[in-house]
């Protein structure tokens, strides 16, 4: 039985969708009420794509066969030297090519809807019963596989073409004799290629089941205005009530509109820094605001505790336990490296190189620098193995790793800022491409591959106010969708207050996301897609590829207002807190005659020039994040979430000192003036770099201490880098520098470190 099943699954057709029959639950997890896609095992998925790369070939090869056999003639391949060779060739594809559709089979064969489908298919093929006529219906699969229900004397009869429901296009003659079959399907088995425009056609209502020969992806329905026209519809009765649209045309710049009544803007605090304005702030101490000593303090215990699991493990390194000092000397170094960029950590601490600094090797030993950046961690280890075991749960936190310091960061960019009037919503990609489920490929952000933040930012300066991570597809949305709630989970009235005016772009606009921050008293503006649910489409009056630059056209719908206008293409604005126009006009280039342009007034809706003027909070944020960002590529991704939250720290804080200066009327640091006071103050040294102890002599001390006579000479050897780097040879040292932890020869006929330090 399970072999003549696995048989069926070889030769059966290739299933495109199921639909959902009214007596027939959704099974759990799917998205569609009138279906699904379906959904192939991994198997089935890649032997499929080999067999359709296959047969687009032989259809490539076919159709060019008059070229192709002219080509192979003058190279000499068709002869009969060449016929063995080509044959084993020929019968070696054949081979593998039989191999991947049995393992197609098989992929199949252990797919239970699929193997559900096919036994229907069979059952119908035997018995044309309405019933099973009815079953079948709810699957979508290659036309070529449905018996007929119609013979040729139906067709070639002309009074039984109406009772049928069938019509004959053209005829298409078939070749006679005993070789008819084979010939015939010699000849047409290169006709498999792949149209999406029979997928266009909408068939008419009937209990027959609707095969169809294309291949859809799924990301590919609903994606904008050219797919929305294709969308299928099975029959009338299974097509969603579409809700009735207004026969209200576009209204025109000439006609006036009056904006709604705006909530009163009552923040919850003053706006500006929330710190005491009247005892003065390093740029320590503003840093300190957002990694406060108890953020200090668990970094550290978790780092001790990493540093203890992996020398259990079996590393070999020496460690003594981190200290909040020595933590704070280590994020100085880790910020100093955005401001003097080198190759490689390693670069900053060589003595006597084209590269040389002189800094780090004051401040920190390197084999420490290199102990703390291994072992740093900032969740507890032990609660990290317990959170591991939970994977594939309900109960598995994929960033656990970064939640303690996470939540210290957003709770401490609340509390000690409290914005102005206008915000902006939009995504941050911290750049990585680690394999994790979190990591996101985005083609129009500078960083295409990374760990995606929805970004809640003041416009005016750029200061971050709140941010979730995004998970993937561990994240199940609500009913309303993504966009919908990642603004919502940005917006916290309880702590904002009323009044706000939030702005973003098409990805989160909706009118169900903007009626529900009117409701909360949050006005909202924001590019928006035509082919969202609730936009307007389809009136009278609308754009056309050939409007005047400047034409503007508008709906209000309530609270709404949907704005279009034209410049070098339309622009459609969506908004709760403007008029549709009020005379505003901006400076364009218009052409006037051959190679003329003229610089002219236009009109410009008043949404889009608030949208304008207020969007770009993230992307100021953003650009203040990379003037001096300690990013680098680590192999663990949660390191580089704690380096973009270094940063994020180091910006606010910035913001935040620039505030403080404008309340107090003073000319404030330059951003790369405070980043290199920050640093200072971090290693404890002068702004020239002297460190404010006295730093330890350069004096020759052993690597490794130890008592045992036997091991004195041998003991910790390290290569001594004068050895290697002046005269190209590797000498091993029990030897160092106290002070700058380089390993150097101090011997009689060698002395690496007296010639090290000259």
């Amino acid at each position: 039985m399970g072999g003549w099943m696995w048989l069926r699954c070889f030769f059966g057709p290739h299933l495109q969708r199921v639909h959902r029959s009214q007596e027939q639950s959704r099974p759990e997890g799917r998205a569609g009420r009138r279906g699904w896609t379906y959904q192939p095992k991994s198997l089935e998925k890649h032997t499929d794509s080999i067999l359709g790369w296959a047969s687009a070939l032989w259809s490539l090869s076919y159709y060019s066969s008059p070229l192709l056999l002219c080509y192979l003639y003058r190279k000499g391949y068709i002869c009969s030297s060449k016929l063995v060779p080509v044959s084993q060739y020929v019968g070696t594809v054949m081979v593998c090519l039989l191999g991947v559709a049995c393992l197609r089979g098989w992929g199949r064969w252990r797919n239970s809807e699929y193997q559900q489908f096919i036994s229907i298919l069979e059952e119908t093929r035997k018995n044309h019963t309405p019933s099973n006529k009815k079953k079948l219906s709810c699957y979508d699969f290659d036309f070529s596989h449905w018996p007929a229900d119609f013979s040729w004397k139906e067709v070639s009869n002309p009074k039984l073409l109406s009772k049928a429901g069938v019509s004959l296009l053209k005829p298409e003659p078939k070749l006679r004799g005993t070789a008819d079959s084979m010939l015939n399907s010699l000849r047409t088995l290169p006709c498999h290629i792949i149209s999406d425009d029979d997928d266009d056609e909408q068939p008419g209502p009937s209990t027959a089941p609707t095969p169809t020969t294309s291949r859809r992806r799924p990301s590919q329905r609903g994606r904008g205005r050219k797919d929305q026209a294709k969308t299928r519809s099975r029959s009338p009765a299974q097509s969603a009530a579409q809700p009735e649209q207004s026969s209200e045309p576009w209204k025109t710049e000439t006609d006036p509109d009056t904006a709604p009544q705006a909530s009163r803007f009552m923040p919850r605090r003053p706006p500006g820094a929330q710190v005491d304005l009247h005892s003065g702030h390093t740029p320590k101490d503003l840093f300190l605001l957002y990694f406060a000593a108890d953020t200090m303090r668990t970094i550290c215990r978790n780092t001790n505790k990493q540093a203890a699991r992996n020398q259990q493990k079996g590393s070999k390194y020496q460690w003594t336990d981190v200290d909040v000092e020595e933590l704070h000397r280590f994020l100085g170094l880790l910020i100093y490296t955005s401001l003097v960029t080198l190759p490689s950590i390693q670069d900053y601490w060589k003595q006597s190189h084209i590269l040389s600094v002189s800094l780090p090797a004051k401040v920190m030993p390197r084999d420490i620098f290199r102990s703390i950046s291994w072992n740093i961690h900032l969740s507890d280890p032990e609660e990290d193995v317990i959170n591991d075991q939970r994977k594939g749960t309900p109960q598995h936190d994929k960033l656990f790793r970064v939640k303690p310091l996470m939540d210290d960061i957003r709770t401490a960019c609340q509390a000690h800022y409290h914005p102005k009037k206008e915000l902006s919503v939009d995504e941050r990609m911290v750049a990585t491409k680690a394999k994790t489920g979190m990591t996101q490929y985005m083609k129009d952000k500078p960083n295409k591959w990374g760990i995606k933040l929805f970004v809640l930012a003041e416009s005016n300066n750029g200061y971050t106010l709140n941010f979730n991570v995004y998970v993937g597809k561990a994240h199940t949305p609500s009913v309303h969708g993504l966009s919908y709630d990642a603004v919502m989970d940005l917006i916290q009235p309880s702590h904002l207050g009323t009044g706000y005016h939030i702005y973003m772009d098409n990805f989160y606009t909706s009118p169900k996301l903007f009626l529900s921050l009117g409701s909360m008293k949050f006005g909202a503006c924001g590019t928006y897609r035509s082919n969202r649910k609730g936009c307007p489409s389809g009136r009278e009056n609308a754009l056309t590829s050939k409007s005047k630059r400047g034409s503007v056209r508008w709906i209000r719908e309530d609270r709404l207002v949907f704005v279009k206008w034209m410049d070098t293409r339309e622009v459609s604005v969506c908004s709760t807190i403007h008029p549709a126009f009020s005379g505003e006009t901006i400076k364009r280039k218009v052409k006037e005659g051959p190679g003329r342009w003229v610089a002219k007034d236009i009109p410009c809706p008043t949404p889009i020039m608030a949208y304008n003027k207020y969007m770009g909070g993230v992307d100021l944020s953003d650009q203040l994040l990379q003037y001096y960002s300690t990013h680098r590529r680590t192999a663990r991704w949660y390191r580089t979430l704690f380096l973009h939250f270094l940063d994020m720290g180091t910006t606010n804080a910035y913001i935040l000192h620039c505030d403080i200066s404008a309340t107090q009327q003073v000319t404030p640091m330059t951003h790369k003036n405070f980043v290199a006071e920050l640093v200072a103050q971090l290693c404890g040294v002068t702004q020239t770099g002297v460190p404010l102890q006295k730093s330890t002599s350069h004096v020759p001390v052993a690597i490794a201490n130890v008592a045992e006579a036997k091991d004195k000479a041998t003991a910790g050897r390290r290569v001594c880098q004068r050895c290697k780097q002046v005269d190209k040879k590797r000498f091993v040292t029990p030897w160092k520098c106290k002070a700058c932890d380089v390993a150097l020869c101090v011997i009689v006929d060698r002395n690496c470190f007296e010639e090290w330090h000259k």
